[in-house]
């Protein structure tokens, strides 16, 4: 369930009465928003130029969930996508969108990642547009080339997004924020009623925001998606999830292949949605994570859950694959020194610095006394 929409400008924000505005606007992004901003919009938009791949059972490489692009700074971005095999991931990218001058790069993709790729771009110049296409090819053909004209490519995707203006420079900027998707059974509607999958995506992409803020909670881990829908609203049926709650008894906490498909399907889940891939095509993101990414209220160094799973083996093995499908899955710039490390700092020009919080990696037992020394 996403419960925020909202734009922000910091060429609105108001003045907290001093004559002039503050000369530094600090964004801290934890994972509790209280203002909620209700948007009426009469042009959602269309989805019609967007090519939604699913996986076949045939050897045709797939774009799976479309493209995305996230962690942007004034010179550099990460591209990311997802196929079906083992794969070379290609990204072209230009100023142009006509792409005359594109410079291109290549990844080796596996299973490893779930066949997701990310690429980095750099050297970028501030506050532009960029446009960018991906395709994969063979991984066999490590020769192919990554020049060949975009016109051939049809099984390819475009997407395109804004750099941060320098440190110095002053912009106005506007951003969406949401968080809570599919949780307590309130997942991809299947069109009864008119409404199909999440339709407050095109929403959001109606704005034509800089940036997304991802507020964390991207899936729920430890639910499910019943075709039912939730049990306290009546008309509200889901398209259905082919996946378990992590915390169901016959997923096997010390079965690290099951607990990895068991997220890697909850995610798939949600990208597949029309109204999110096409967001995420032309809007870039920064992604982060709460608990239901992994399991409601969790600790990361814990040895077990609760008091009532005290007995159950493999938590750690749960909070392992948990973290690694939030970085399969997320357009994240993975730090060199500590690669599960999801806190992070970006600049937004002259005005805005933004802060991703890790409100679960260091945290102690809930279960601890309330002592001075705890």
């Amino acid at each position: 369930m996403t419960y925020i929409i909202g734009t922000f400008k910091l060429s609105e924000l108001p003045s907290f009465g001093m004559s002039e505005r503050p000369p530094k606007t600090i964004l801290v992004i934890t994972t509790a928003i209280i203002t909620i901003l209700i948007l009426a919009l009469n042009n959602i938009g269309s989805l019609s130029n967007i090519a939604f791949a699913q996986n076949n059972n045939n050897n045709k490489l797939v774009i799976t969930d479309g493209v995305a692009s996230g962690d942007v700074t004034d010179n550099s971005a990460i591209v990311w996508s997802r196929t079906n095999a083992s794969a070379l991931m290609h990204v072209q990218y230009d100023t142009n969108p006509s792409s005359s001058h594109a410079k291109s790069k290549i990844l080796l993709i596996d299973k490893s990642t779930d066949f997701a790729g990310h690429i980095k771009l750099d050297s970028l110049s501030p506050d532009t547009i960029y446009y960018y296409r991906v395709w994969f090819s063979s991984a066999s053909d490590i020769t192919n080339n990554t020049t060949k004209s975009l016109s051939t490519r049809p099984d390819s995707m475009i997407g395109s997004f804004r750099t941060a203006p320098d440190h110095l420079t002053s912009e106005p900027v506007s951003f969406v924020v949401g968080g809570d998707l599919g949780g307590q059974n309130y997942c991809r509607r299947d069109g009864t009623g008119g409404i199909q999958g999440y339709p407050i995506f095109s929403i959001m992409q109606s704005l034509s925001p800089d940036f997304f803020i991802f507020n964390g909670d991207q899936i729920y881990g430890d639910n499910a998606c019943s075709a039912k829908g939730p049990s306290n609203i009546t008309g509200w049926t889901n398209i259905e999830g082919n996946f378990r709650s992590v915390t169901d008894n016959k997923v096997n906490w010390t079965n690290q292949t099951q607990l990895q498909d068991v997220y890697n399907k909850h995610w798939e889940y949600n990208r597949s949605d029309p109204h999110l891939q096409s967001l995420l095509h032309n809007t870039s993101m920064y992604s982060q994570a709460d608990d239901h990414e992994v399991v409601n209220d969790y600790g990361g160094k814990w040895s077990y859950w609760t008091n009532t799973t005290k007995n159950r083996t493999g938590f750690p093995n749960v909070v392992k694959a948990g973290i690694n499908a939030f970085f399969n899955f997320s357009p994240i710039d993975r730090n060199k020194a500590e690669s599960d490390r999801t806190y992070r700092s970006f600049h937004w020009g002259k005005d805005l610095d933004l802060f991703l919080l890790d409100m679960h990696s260091y945290r102690s037992r809930n279960d601890l006394p309330d002592t001075p020394q705890n």
